[in-house]
């Protein structure tokens, strides 16, 4: 069972809403279960998950793993949004002030996809969600932005979701491996 197959006891799926829109729905499950692929690719290419700190540099879109203070993994990403615990809230990175825009440029593409097929998640700045729907909405971000992956951060008083776009191994390797090139997709 992947680390998202159920919050607080339930089915990601019957936590999204509305339940009475099944298109939508459809889709939703659709984009988590490609993310719950792409992401269980990673983990076994890349060790994705098994890093004991992860850091990222919002001046240049980068986000590093690392092992007792060595880097192993860099990932240029896109900071898609946070989750908040206190709020039980989901805010699009396109929407928020304290992240620098370079990170999140391509959500901007999320929400005119959204403008463009009336889905009104994807343009909302800022809505009241679970963290199964704050997932979701990412894994679809995801999908419209032909991301690799998606990595949860834990935060203070919730989470952020970044898409994965390049992936590449430190100069120091992973696992005693060589460093690689920038992976761009499959």
């Amino acid at each position: 069972m992947g680390l998202f197959d159920k919050v607080f006891g339930k089915k990601i799926a019957d936590q999204i809403k509305p339940t009475c829109d099944d298109d939508y729905n459809r889709l939703l499950n659709e984009c988590i279960a490609e993310v719950e692929h792409k992401n269980q690719k990673l983990a076994e290419e890349f060790g994705l998950g098994s890093f004991e700190r992860w850091d990222i540099n919002q001046e240049i879109g980068e986000l590093v793993f690392s092992d007792g203070g060595v880097p192993k993994l860099v990932c240029s990403v896109t900071m898609l949004g946070s989750f908040s615990d206190q709020s039980e809230t989901w805010m699009w990175g396109w929407a928020n002030p304290s992240l620098l825009e370079p990170l999140t440029r391509d959500t901007n593409a999320v929400r005119d996809y959204g403008a463009k097929n009336g889905i009104a998640d994807l343009t909302t700045e800022k809505t009241t969600a679970t963290e199964g729907e704050a997932w979701a909405l990412s894994a679809l971000a995801c999908r419209v932005l032909d991301g690799l992956g998606l990595y949860r951060g834990p935060t203070g008083n919730g989470f952020v979701v970044m898409m994965l776009k390049e992936i590449k191994r430190s100069e120091q390797g992973v696992g005693g491996q060589p460093a690689t090139p920038p992976r761009v997709g499959d």
